[in-house]
């Protein structure tokens, strides 16, 4: 009789987790961030041309990378160039 319970438990647990993540599956499948990286036209200034685009339902890990760098960016006192040794030294 106990193990009867044992198993029913079981089996809820299971039915509740995998409709949870069925119904995460159908629900999320939209895009709601996303991130274009492009460059402007050399022969139309107006039109820019996006070689990459990334949205959070392919690259969830690319975007909160950029998300990361974009909300903890610092601004930058004095910038020193170096073009003979192309070296940036951020102070």
């Amino acid at each position: 009789m106990k193990s009867l319970k044992i198993i029913y438990v079981i089996i809820v647990v299971i039915i509740i987790f995998l409709s949870g993540y069925f119904i995460g599956n159908i629900k999320n499948s939209k895009v709601s961030r996303e991130i274009r990286i492009g460059y402007n036209h050399s022969d139309y200034p107006d039109r820019i041309d996006y070689q990459n685009v990334f949205t959070d339902v392919d690259n969830q890990e690319i975007i909160d990378n950029f998300l990361m760098i974009y909300l903890h960016k610092e601004k930058i006192e004095i910038l020193y160039l170096e073009q003979d040794l192309l070296t940036f030294i951020f102070v």
